[in-house]
């Protein structure tokens, strides 16, 4: 029995050694496996932290080459714009220098001729254009439905629609378009679009005069104004648009347009605005070469000739004589002065005067050109001005676009669409594009 006890004893023992044992071994086991599974967290968390730190290194070393190259672009489009800008007034100069000698060698016949040439009505080609299948139901179901979505709207018809339509053909869509489903369209444009293209869409639907009035009333609205605005429009449009515009100012504002410039400008350059806004420049296209030379006397001794400048006299000569007048008056001028119109302005007249006055000489030696002008500013350099750029390309595609195209290339050596496609993206410049007749230019 002793024996049996024992035995039993030592096989407990020998038992309970080896689960002691083998517990030890399972700890041990189960400790390496945590210090080696500890150990590979900690390469991991190293290797990923590592990874990121060589991330964000070469994140943050991209980003500086982006910032330095951005700004080294920067950097090159102001010198270009500053080297074009620096062409451009040296070409204007010459031009100006031209122009004088030109104008000092030929004879009075042959100057009597170029004004007659000038008076001649010029060609004003648009580029759009009535659409020769007009449905009005069609049209405005398009917009509708692209209008009705739940998220944003289908640009592309809206497009389709308004960039291919006339302006009298979009008024009457939008009469339309309130007749069939009770809606301004103008207005679930502005709910559904966004940005210029909003603008741009909205603003086509407004006739001329309603767009020029729309435009001046904004220019004025709130504090201070938009100088640009009212030089281009007031000192650009013929007597007939003028009076058109001031008979819509008053019917949306109830106020004359002309109490409101006064509100909104002073001195000398509210004068000439408040005095172009008469329309009562004489339209005929004959001309006195005495008379031309006697302003030219007068222009002369009121800037050129004297310390200080008589500006009533430049204001008087420039709002109440015909175009034909003013033209051969240049030319007299240039002939006394030695010195083009435009120069002589620029030296005497200050400001906002002095944009309005070569406004209206520009303008008399031709829109288009003009117009191109104010194109190429809006877009040249960093940014883009795009209010101009709305603004004139609204109001001239279904007038004299193609002749403004023409200006352009001509004077900067690039297309206005190609200057569009570099300047302006998305919605936005298809439409622009298609308003101006250059579907093909590059995207």
């Amino acid at each position: 029995m002793q024996a049996e006890r024992e035995a039993k004893q030592k096989a407990e023992r020998e038992a309970k050694e080896k689960a002691d044992r083998e517990a030890k071994e399972k700890a041990a086991n189960e400790a390496k496996l945590k210090a080696e599974r500890e150990a590979k967290e900690k390469a991991d968390k190293e290797a990923q932290e590592k990874a990121e730190k060589a991330e964000k290194a070469a994140r943050e070393a991209r980003e500086k080459a982006e910032k330095e190259a951005r700004i080294q672009a920067e950097k090159e489009a102001k010198r270009k714009a500053e080297e074009e800008e620096k062409a451009a007034k040296l070409r204007r100069e010459q031009e100006k220098e031209k122009r004088v000698e030109e104008v000092k060698q030929k004879t009075e016949e042959q100057l009597d001729q170029d004004v007659q040439m000038e008076a001649e009505e010029k060609a004003e080609d648009a580029t759009l254009f009535p659409s020769a299948t007009l449905n009005l139901d069609s049209d405005c179901e398009i917009l509708k439905k692209a209008l009705s979505k739940t998220f944003g709207a289908d640009e592309n018809a809206i497009i389709e629609i308004l960039s291919k339509r006339s302006q009298q053909q979009r008024e009457q869509i939008a009469t339309t378009y309130k007749t069939k489903y009770g809606k301004v369209l103008a207005k679930d444009l502005s709910s559904k679009l966004s940005g210029n293209f909003k603008t741009l869409c909205v603003e086509m639907l407004y006739g001329p005069a309603e767009f020029d009035a729309r435009q001046l009333y904004k220019a004025m609205k709130g504090l201070g104004s938009d100088e640009k605005v009212l030089i281009e429009i007031i000192c650009s449009r013929s007597n007939a648009e003028l009076n058109e515009i001031k008979r819509v100012y008053k019917t949306l504002y109830e106020k004359e347009l002309e109490a409101a410039v006064i509100d909104d400008t002073s001195g000398d350059f509210q004068r000439l605005l408040v005095g172009c806004l008469q329309a009562r420049r004489p339209e005929a296209t004959h001309f006195d070469r005495n008379r031309a030379r006697q302003d030219a006397q007068e222009l002369f001794a009121a800037g050129e000739k004297n310390w200080g400048t008589n500006e009533s006299t430049f204001q008087k000569i420039l709002l109440t004589r015909s175009y034909s007048q003013l033209r051969a008056t240049f030319q007299e001028y240039a002939k006394l002065a030695n010195k083009d119109i435009e120069a002589t302005i620029k030296d005497e007249i200050g400001s906002d005067l002095e944009d309005a006055m070569l406004t209206i000489v520009r303008v008399i030696r031709g829109k288009p050109k003009y117009f191109a002008k104010a194109l190429y500013k809006s877009m040249k350099g960093l940014g883009t001005d795009d209010d101009t750029l709305v603004r004139i390309v609204a109001s001239r595609c279904e007038v004299d676009m193609v002749q403004i195209k023409d200006a352009f290339k001509f004077e900067y050596g690039k297309t206005l669409g190609s200057f569009i496609s570099d300047d302006c993206t998305g919605d936005y410049r298809k439409m622009l594009l298609n308003l101006i007749g250059d579907h093909e230019a590059k995207r």
